[in-house]
């Protein structure tokens, strides 16, 4: 979803929330339909609609606020990355409190009325001129590059954004994987019924939110960017096959063994998501005339559709149709063999040719700014100064 002027993402942020929490309120209004045809129906339009809003929120948002902090992408990243993890682990006790005392119906009206309000607020919260001066931003940097002609198309034939695009899809995954055979596998290895299995996955989302802003700081402090991912991968790989390994080694297939192994999961997640828009940037900076605002734009598109591709993958692929076949350990080794082929044209990508030694010791790798290409140049309309980062590599 590509927003061609800044003057309207603020009014399409602020739809997109609303949007979503319509959809939530009518949800609520699902326990009156027919249990089969129309509930099984109206769920589909009505999650499709929801989809469409959380879209509209990040390919509006996202850009947004990295031209209104250029040198805060990192944590900007990892702060939404660890509220959607906080809404993971206080959704399930507020919707059962509100269930209990409420029935059906409540958990959605508060939610979805929390949902439409929280999207005005921040309309009204921004600054007035700030949707002029993103727009002027855009200009100036427009104008001082040959990226007039550079579409989404002309983005994704960079082989080094395919590359990273489908390692962050295959760590996504994880999420989508755990989200739905974690609760049986806990029930069929270890007796635990789905009502009480709720605590067992704080392991996985709870490391999401402790080790995002760490993450984000330290790629704004342009710290081992690529590192990161690549150590994320790392994790993902590690963590993927050893827990493949607990269905056969008795040794290691225990509930203490099993939480330690989503954490590490759950870590990488952080580590391979929080540096994605930055990781473009660089690696647009070096192949592409595109500026910093296109790249911001489409890097915030990819990094939804990246995302939504990993659920899909993890939920119906891997957590549907290989697991029913082929059993969750071995399906275990699957994500992990996904992650190795993903990861290594990653890898092979950022090296172009050069050799490993010259790879680990290049600033792409490393993924540190050049202090010298830092310039602070005045926007004469807002009065505001703006650091553009050139990257050099």
């Amino acid at each position: 979803m590509v927003v061609e002027t800044s003057e309207n993402r603020p009014l399409l942020l602020t739809f997109g929330g609303f949007l979503t929490g319509l959809a939530t309120l009518v949800f609520g209004q699902l326990d009156v339909a027919d249990p089969d045809v129309y509930f099984l129906t109206l769920g589909i339009i009505l999650r499709s609609v929801m989809g469409l809003g959380i879209s509209l929120l990040w390919c509006n948002g996202a850009p947004m606020f990295y031209a209104m902090f250029p040198n805060s992408i990192g944590k900007i990243t990892s702060s939404i990355s660890s509220a959607i993890s906080i809404g993971m682990l206080v959704a399930a006790p507020v919707g059962s409190f509100l269930y209990k005392i409420g029935g059906y119906k409540l958990p959605f009206y508060v939610v979805g009325g929390v949902q439409m309000i929280l999207p005005l607020v921040c309309y009204l919260a921004l600054p007035g001129s700030s949707a002029t001066q993103m727009a002027s931003a855009d200009k100036m940097e427009a104008a001082r590059s040959s990226d007039k002609n550079v579409t989404v198309f002309d983005f994704l034939c960079n082989f080094g954004v395919l590359a990273t695009s489908c390692a962050a899809i295959s760590v996504a995954s994880a999420l989508g994987f755990f989200s739905v055979t974690l609760a049986p596998h806990l029930s069929r290895e270890f007796a635990i019924d789905s009502g009480s299995a709720g605590p067992y996955f704080l392991s996985f989302t709870l490391v999401r939110v402790i080790f995002g802003p760490i993450f984000g700081y330290l790629t704004d402090r342009g710290h081992a960017v690529l590192i990161f991912t690549v150590c994320g991968g790392v994790a993902n790989l590690t963590g993927f096959t050893i827990l493949g390994f607990t269905g056969y080694v008795h040794a290691i297939n225990g509930l203490i063994c099993l939480q330690m192994l989503t954490a590490l999961i759950g870590v990488s997640t952080s580590a391979a998501f929080v540096p994605f828009v930055t990781l473009l940037r660089k690696t647009c900076s070096a192949d592409s005339p595109a500026n910093a605002a296109t790249v911001d734009k489409y890097s915030a598109i990819l990094y939804t559709v990246c995302f939504g591709l990993g659920l899909i993958m993890g939920q119906s692929f891997t957590g549907g149709l290989v697991i029913e076949n082929i059993g969750f350990h071995c399906t275990c080794w699957v994500q992990s063999a996904v992650c190795l082929v993903t990861y290594s044209l990653a890898l092979i990508c950022s090296m172009k040719g050069r050799r490993f030694s010259d790879v680990l010791k290049s600033k792409l790798f490393l993924g540190r700014y050049d202090s010298e290409a830092v310039e602070n140049e005045p926007e004469k309309n807002s009065g505001r100064e703006k650091n553009v980062v050139d990257v050099e590599v």
